[in-house]
């Protein structure tokens, strides 16, 4: 009777500790963004944010003259995720000046791109957010004071640099084309 009574005990320490093993798994999946690997956060209306938050962080690196590492800027971008859905500042998330700097340079940005009138709410932020943080992985070496993703943006924002300013060259060539256009079918002026 005694063995089965304790056998009966062990089999409810058992189940309590699996169910205790799941709640802190929860838990912490709660508490630790994931990083987004889709496109979902590909839309036109988010690209704006995502690129002001990549130039952020190439800003903070720049500011720091190349002494930020994928680690810190990972630990930033978790850090306002966090401070984001629990509606705290992100001080309360990110201790580092690295990991402060580089959340101030993306919530500048984004400040700038609210004043252009976009506005994508929470969900949209954090979705962002994520997904730079898949980019962080898929980028970054699994070596301490890697900065391979830091190096990967810094290529990937001089292309943009470089296509806006193609595009803008282009803008101004067809205003000069359309004016000797104009100049050509008017005649020109006296």
């Amino acid at each position: 009777m005694n063995r089965q009574r304790q056998r009966k005990l062990e089999r409810k320490r058992a189940r309590q500790r699996k169910r205790k093993a799941r709640e802190v798994a929860k838990t912490r999946q709660r508490s630790e963004p994931a990083a987004y690997h889709g496109t979902k956060y590909f839309t036109p209306r988010l690209f704006g944010y995502r690129l002001a938050a990549e130039m952020g962080i190439n800003e903070a690196d720049n500011f720091l003259r190349g002494k930020l590492t994928d680690t810190e800027v990972s630990d930033a971008v978790k850090g306002l995720i966090m401070a984001i859905r629990q509606s705290r500042p992100p001080s309360d998330f990110c201790h580092t000046r690295e990991q402060q700097l580089v959340i101030w340079r993306i919530e500048k940005a984004w400040r700038e791109g609210l004043r252009q009138g976009i506005e994508v709410g929470r969900d949209g932020l954090v979705g962002v957010l994520r997904s730079i943080l898949g980019s962080i992985e898929s980028h970054t070496s699994p070596v301490p004071g890697a900065r391979s993703y830091l190096d990967w943006l810094e290529g990937l924002i001089a292309e943009v640099v470089e296509m806006a300013q193609e595009e803008k060259g282009t803008e101004e060539e067809d205003e000069e084309e359309e004016e000797r256009a104009q100049l050509d079918l008017f005649g020109s002026p006296r």
